[in-house]
């Protein structure tokens, strides 16, 4: 089975090349060609996958390691990352989340002193790396074409992506909510509401590690990087925990400070609306958890 292994590999180029010659000579061929490439590279995993069964068989009559197991693995980690590169794109995804969110604390500032400029400037900032996260989830589902195998299902994925895109969408909410209407917020409330939001800010920033650890156990099954994933989940998880502890005392204090109804509710909505945003990261960390699953 082992020795066969490399008569597939050399099946595989061989087809990838004549299906790549066929696309050179007819534009119109490109597209079915690509689906033609994933369902060779399919087939020649499911060789992959028999090796790896002899292998292990090899391992427990033997009791011996099977030859380059390690560097096996080390390229199958490879492989995978470079032909399905869908986690380095969520990850670059939620650096882009993250981006977007933690400028909020620049939109407030300048609400707070009535730079109505520098708020515009900000909020176009923000709307031009969320429209960049569109665009990056976009390609995210693209990488997803049907028919290729994945370690995970396509719509646990597509629901976490859905659940980390749903944080860049609130900070564009926020923007929003503050270019309705200025209202004065008393100054003791307002440095409550910019702690509620760094604190709210705080479990965006394990999502990159999180994706990390997670993808290197779905692919080379690493127990190691699982139990980091598992802790990374319960962190963010007590994040969200502490937020909306915080975010309760905040509108306590609305509540006995404020009087007139319009000023209540909007700033009740401003508050709301952070704590939507680690409400979406302990989603976001949760639907990983299920993912990385026994």
């Amino acid at each position: 089975v082992i020795e066969y292994d490399d008569i597939v590999d050399r099946f595989q180029r061989d087809n990838i090349e004549q299906i790549k010659d066929c696309m050179k000579g007819n534009a119109e061929l490109i597209e079915i060609g690509i689906d033609y490439i994933i369902v060779v590279q399919n087939l020649e995993r499911v060789g992959d996958l028999a090796t790896n069964i002899a292998e292990g068989v090899i391992f427990t009559v033997e009791g011996k390691i099977p030859k380059l197991e390690s560097e096996k693995i080390k390229e199958l980690k490879e492989i995978v990352l470079k032909e399905l590169p869908v986690f380095d794109l969520l990850k670059k995804h939620a650096h882009l989340v993250l981006e977007c969110v933690e400028r909020l604390s620049l939109a407030l500032e300048a609400y707070n002193t009535k730079n109505f400029t520098r708020l515009e400037e900000i909020a176009k900032h923000i709307i031009e790396i969320e429209k960049e996260a569109d665009q990056m989830k976009r390609n995210i589902r693209g990488h997803l074409p049907k028919g290729i195998i994945l370690p995970v299902e396509r719509f646990e994925l597509f629901l976490y992506l859905k659940e980390q895109d749903a944080i860049a969408d609130v900070a564009e909410e926020i923007l929003n909510w503050l270019s309705f209407k200025y209202l004065e917020i008393p100054k003791s409330l307002f440095k409550e509401i910019e702690t509620l939001l760094n604190k709210s800010i705080e479990s965006l920033i394990y999502l990159e590690a999180l994706i990390d650890y997670s993808a290197d156990f779905l692919i080379t099954k690493n127990e190691n990087s699982r139990n980091q994933a598992k802790e990374i989940v319960r962190t963010i998880r007590y994040s969200q925990y502490l937020a909306e502890e915080f975010g309760n005392k905040v509108k306590k204090e609305i509540f006995s400070k404020i009087e007139d109804p319009l000023t209540l509710f909007y700033i009740l909505k401003l508050v709301d609306l952070i704590l939507s945003i680690p409400h979406h990261a302990e989603n976001t960390a949760d639907l990983m958890r299920a993912m990385i699953a026994k």
